[in-house]
């Protein structure tokens, strides 16, 4: 079983910053920059 995460942020250098930690850290990280975006990504 993979490890996912979804971060959303609307800051791109913080959204990168935190993808690359995640990743660092062991996990499959989907990003999004906005609500309407996260809740597509989380539902496919």
């Amino acid at each position: 079983m993979n490890n996912r995460i979804l971060v959303v942020d609307d800051e791109e250098f913080i959204l990168t910053l935190i993808e690359f930690n995640l990743q660092q850290a062991g996990f499959e990280v989907i990003t999004a920059m906005d609500g309407e975006m996260a809740l597509q990504k989380a539902t496919t």
